[in-house]
C-alpha cells in the first residue's frame, strides 16, 4: 500500500477502505502498465471499482498539453498541464544506446535564480507531488508505445525544472517507486544539484535513500565566478562541498560510483586557462569525479558558448590529470528542449518570456 503514488493513495484508501489488500496491489501494477491508459482498462477489477475509480480519481495527474519533435526526430519536449493549471516541461531523448532518456522536472519553476538557466526566470511556483514526477515517466512510456518509438527508456535524469533537493522527500520517493516499477537500475537514475549541502548531507543519513548517482552543477571552480553565475553560492561552498565528499565516498565506496561535475562552457566566463586551473585542482581535491562539459544552450543574450576548440582543450587537459571528462552532445536545442532551456507558462505565476 505504501508504494502506491502519495496522492492517489490516499484518495483510494478512502475510496476503497472495504477493499482486499490485493485489489489495492492490483491497481498499483496498472499505474505501471503500458498497457492501462485508465481505471476502466484494468479488467483485473470488478466494473463497480473501475467505475468508482474513474468518477473519483484522475488516472493520470497531467493533461498533455504541447508536444515538439525535433527536426532529427531524436528529442520530445512535452508541455504537461497538472490539475491545477500549472506547466511543466519534460524531454524524451535518444541516448547512446539507441534507447532513451527521460528529463524529468521536480518543481513548477525553481528559486535558485542561476542567471544563465530559462526556468531560473520563472521563479518558484510550487513543488510537484509524487504522482507529479512520476508520471511524467508514464506518459513518455505511453507516448512511445502509442507512436511506435522503437528502443526503451533506460536512463532517468532529474535536470528538468527545478532543484530536486528543495522538493527532497516526494523526489526520494517517487525515485524508489521508479526503481520498483521499472528495469530502470540505480546507475542509470541521476540527480542533478546545484548542491544544497544540508540536503546532501542528509542523503548520507536517510534509511530510505536510493543511492542514484548525483551530479553536481558546478559552473566554475572559482567562487566569485560560482557565486555570479548561481547567486546562491554559500560562503564556504568549496569545503562543504569537500567534506560531503569525503563522507559520499567513504559511504558509497563501490569502484563503479563516482561523482559527476557538470561544467556548462560560457565564453570568457569559466573556460579560462585559470578557471581550467581550479577546475583541474578541485576535481584532483574531491577524487573519484567525472567532469562533463557542457556547450551552453542559448537561454540569454549575455551569454554565448564556449568555442569548440577551447572545450576541447578543457576535457585534454583534465584527461592528462588523469580526470575522466566527457563532453555532453546536446539534443533539442531547436525545440528548446536543452540543458537550462526549459520554461513554461503557469497560470499561477507570472514568468518572464523566453
Amino acid at each position: 500500500m505504501k508504494n502506491i503514488p502519495a496522492v492517489r493513495i490516499e484518495a483510494i484508501n478512502t475510496l476503497m477502505r472495504d477493499a482486499k489488500p490485493y485489489r489495492l496491489q492490483q491497481i498499483e501494477k496498472a499505474l505501471f502498465s503500458s498497457d492501462i491508459t485508465c481505471w476502466d482498462n484494468i479488467t483485473t477489477l470488478p466494473k463497480k471499482i473501475r467505475e468508482r475509480l474513474t468518477i473519483n480519481i484522475p488516472f493520470f495527474s497531467c493533461k498533455e498539453g504541447e508536444i515538439i519533435s525535433s527536426r532529427e526526430k531524436d528529442a520530445f519536449k512535452a508541455v504537461l498541464n497538472l490539475l491545477d493549471d500549472c506547466g511543466i516541461e519534460t524531454v524524451l531523448m535518444k541516448n547512446a544506446r539507441n534507447n532513451w532518456t527521460v528529463c524529468l522536472s521536480t518543481q513548477a519553476g525553481c528559486s535558485m535564480g542561476c542567471i544563465f538557466c530559462a526556468t531560473g526566470s520563472m521563479g518558484l511556483i510550487r513543488n510537484l507531488n509524487i504522482d507529479e514526477i512520476i508520471d511524467q515517466y508514464r506518459f513518455w512510456v505511453k507516448f512511445m508505445k502509442q507512436k511506435k518509438i522503437a528502443g526503451n527508456i533506460t536512463n532517468l535524469v532529474f535536470m528538468g525544472m527545478g532543484e530536486p533537493f528543495l522538493n527532497y522527500e516526494n523526489t526520494r520517493d517517487a525515485i524508489r517507486l521508479l526503481l520498483k516499477h521499472s528495469s530502470i537500475g540505480k546507475t542509470r537514475i541521476t540527480i542533478s544539484t546545484i548542491g544544497i549541502i544540508a540536503k546532501l548531507e542528509e542523503i548520507l543519513k536517510d534509511k530510505f535513500w536510493p543511492d542514484v548517482r548525483i551530479a553536481i552543477s558546478l559552473q566554475s571552480a572559482n567562487y566569485n565566478t560560482r557565486k555570479r553565475l548561481i547567486p546562491k553560492t554559500s560562503n564556504h561552498f568549496y569545503q562543504e562541498l569537500d567534506e560531503w565528499a569525503r563522507k559520499y565516498f567513504k559511504k558509497y565506496s563501490s569502484r563503479r560510483n563516482y561523482l559527476t561535475v557538470e561544467y556548462i562552457m560560457l565564453k570568457n566566463i569559466n573556460d579560462t586557462d585559470d578557471e581550467l586551473k581550479k577546475l583541474i585542482k578541485l576535481a584532483k581535491r574531491i577524487g573519484k569525479v567525472k567532469v562533463n562539459l557542457i556547450p551552453y544552450n542559448s537561454t540569454k543574450d549575455e551569454f554565448q558558448k564556449s568555442d569548440f576548440k577551447t572545450i576541447l582543450k578543457f576535457k585534454s587537459s583534465l584527461e592528462e590529470n588523469d580526470i575522466t571528462a566527457t563532453i555532453r552532445e546536446s539534443k533539442g536545442q531547436d525545440i528548446k528542449a536543452a540543458c537550462g532551456q526549459l520554461i513554461a507558462e503557469n497560470k499561477q505565476g507570472n514568468i518572464s518570456p523566453e
